[in-house]
C-alpha cells in the first residue's frame, strides 16, 4: 500500500508546499517487507523589499527485512534451488526437512526455517535540509547566505537462530547490531556586485566564503 498527502499554497510574496508519503510493501519472500515514511517541506517568502528567505527540508525513514542479503552462503534463495523437491517443509514431528535427511546429499538448512528464524532488519533515517537568505545591502550589492545539512543514520540488526544448522547452530545462535551515522554541514556566504554602466559595458564581481564539516560515527556489538 502507498499513501500520499500534499498541501500547497501562498500569495504574491510567499509560497509553501508540504508533501507526505507512507509506503508499506510485502516482499515476495516470506517475512520480507519494506516500510517507508517520508516528508518534504518547501518555503519561499519575500519578507521585506530587501530580504527574501526560503528553504527546503526532506526526511526519510526506511525499514526493511533483508531476508537474503548474504552472497554465496547458504541463503534462503540458494536453498530453494538446491533443496530436493521431495523434502517436506516439516515432518509430522515438527522438525524441518533438509537435504541432510537423505543419503549422500549435501547439508543445508530448510529455506522456510531460514526465513522464519533469520532476520536482517535495516533501518535508515535521512535528513536533508537547507535555508537561505538573499539580502539587498545596497543598490547593485546583494548578499546570499545559506546553511545546509545532510544527516544519515543507519542501524543494521541481524539475528540468526540457534537451530539453523550450518549457519549459527554451532555457536547457539548469533546476534549483531551495527550503527552508522554521518553528518555533513555546509555554510556559504556570497557577496555579489552587479552594475550596468551602459548597454555595452557591465561590472560583475563576486566574493565568497564557504565552510564545510563532515563527521562519521560507527559502533558494533555482537554475541554468539
Amino acid at each position: 500500500q502507498n499513501h500520499n498527502l500534499s498541501f500547497t499554497g501562498g500569495d504574491e510574496k510567499t509560497s509553501y508546499g508540504l508533501y507526505l508519503n507512507h509506503s508499506d510493501q510485502e516482499g515476495v519472500l516470506l517475512e520480507s517487507y519494506l516500510k517507508r515514511y517520508s516528508g518534504r517541506l518547501v518555503l519561499d517568502g519575500q519578507v521585506k523589499d530587501w530580504l527574501k528567505v526560503g528553504g527546503s527540508f526532506t526526511f526519510n525513514h526506511i525499514e526493511e527485512n533483508r531476508v537474503d542479503g548474504g552472497v554465496g552462503g547458504l541463503t534462503a534463495l540458494r536453498m530453494m534451488v538446491e533443496t530436493l523437491p521431495i523434502v517436506p517443509v516439516k515432518y509430522p514431528s515438527g522438525d524441518y526437512g533438509t537435504n541432510a535427511d537423505y543419503p549422500n546429499m549435501e547439508g543445508g538448512e530448510n529455506p522456510v526455517n531460514i526465513l522464519l528464524n533469520r532476520t536482517n532488519i535495516l533501518k535508515t533515517q535521512t535528513f536533508l535540509g537547507d535555508v537561505y537568505a538573499n539580502i539587498d545591502i545596497a543598490k547593485n550589492l546583494q548578499l546570499r547566505t545559506s546553511i545546509g545539512a545532510n544527516i544519515n543514520n543507519t542501524q543494521d540488526n541481524f539475528y540468526s537462530g540457534r537451530e539453523l544448522n550450518n549457519l549459527s547452530a554451532n555457536f547457539q545462535g548469533e546476534a549483531t547490531i551495527r550503527n552508522t551515522r554521518t553528518n555533513y554541514w555546509q555554510f556559504e556566504n556570497f557577496l555579489t556586485y552587479d552594475y550596468e554602466i551602459n548597454e555595452n559595458h557591465r561590472i560583475n564581481a563576486m566574493g565568497g566564503l564557504s565552510w564545510q564539516q563532515y563527521d562519521y560515527f560507527y559502533s558494533f556489538a555482537g554475541s554468539r
